[in-house]
């Protein structure tokens, strides 16, 4: 799957790390947070089925952060809450764990700050989409989420209410997203097809699944 991303790294913002992407824009120019979150909502959902299907294989990523303050067990539980809330057929031995160095590190930041990664293989209509891009959106759940298509090859962030990011290995899956989605795509973003963004990597770090 991986080889199609050559040295991406899932963090923020995915959409100015990748060869191909489209952000766009969720809940902006909404006063009423009743009407602002259904059209999130609708728009978050939207497209994830337009680019995810139900037999398509999904890497369910997670990433958190474990500061001095918050050990490394009260993250760890926190993340798995959300695995057995929203996959189904949960099992702690299908989890990929990892420990990495802090993404947003700077000069100033203490060494003693990690980044946890956790994976979780499952078929899309495995895991409660619906449900968790709606706890997502409303800040309900903790971390980072990446779906990924390993079919595909496209990935799905949604980041907040403001947006979210789909990107992927090739223009080719987004083609269709552009033209039918063109008028949620992010002010001064939108392009011609022909031009959909495309910048080269620079000094990420490889990912490793």
């Amino acid at each position: 799957m991986f080889d199609h991303f050559p040295k991406l790294e899932l963090k923020k913002p995915l959409f100015y790390n990748a060869s191909f992407g489209i952000r766009f824009e969720l809940g902006a120019g909404l006063d009423m947070v009743e009407v602002r979150m259904e059209q999130v909502n609708y728009r978050s959902k939207t497209l994830f089925h337009e680019i995810n299907s139900d037999d398509d294989e999904l890497y369910f990523v997670i990433f958190a952060d474990s500061w001095e303050d918050e050990p490394v067990s009260k993250v760890e539980s926190k993340i798995i809450d959300v695995f057995v809330k929203y996959s189904n057929k949960f099992s702690i031995d299908d989890v990929d764990k990892a420990v990495l160095p802090y993404r947003y590190r700077d000069d100033e930041d203490e060494d003693n700050t990690i980044t946890l990664r956790f994976c979780l293989k499952r078929k899309t209509k495995d895991i409660q989409i619906n449900d968790l891009l709606t706890a997502k959106a409303n800040g309900s759940i903790y971390g980072d989420i990446y779906l990924i298509n390993s079919i595909k090859h496209v990935i799905y962030h949604l980041y907040d209410d403001r947006g979210l990011d789909i990107i992927s290995s090739q223009k080719k899956p987004l083609e269709k997203l552009y033209v039918n989605y063109n008028h949620w795509i992010l002010d001064g973003l939108t392009c011609s097809l022909s031009s959909i963004k495309r910048i080269k990597y620079s000094q990420l770090l490889d990912i490793i699944l």
